[in-house]
């Protein structure tokens, strides 16, 4: 499987977006490029500008090393879908989390109706 360019660039907003979502739902902040607090609750957008803030921030520093020390091309659509990854791997746990929770309940109330 090989996602590149525009669609791992629209994937990696989606995946970022939905990571703030969830977190706003639960409190979580993801605002580091590698860390997630606990913290207070706030509006949505909040929570996914704090994941769009990390995903940029990553992107212009890798965007900005790879033109100073490779000698070789690279495409720049590349690295920017590339760098929500950090931000899709912290969310995984909690989108898990939610699909046992909803999964369990479905289950609950299939057994008692």
């Amino acid at each position: 499987l090989r996602i590149a360019g525009g669609t791992a660039l629209l994937l990696g907003l989606a995946a970022i977006t939905l990571a703030g979502l969830i977190g706003a739902g639960q409190g979580l902040h993801f605002d580091g490029v590698l860390d997630t607090h606990a913290g207070k609750s706030g509006p949505w957008w909040l929570f996914v500008a704090e994941g769009l803030i990390d995903w940029i921030s990553l992107a212009v520093l890798l965007l900005l090393a790879g033109r100073i020390i490779s000698k070789t091309v690279f495409r720049s659509i590349d690295l920017l879908g590339t760098a929500g990854a950090p931000v899709l791997k912290r969310a995984i746990p909690d989108v898990l989390a939610i699909v046992a929770i909803v999964g369990i309940i479905w289950l609950i109330a299939r057994r008692r109706g």
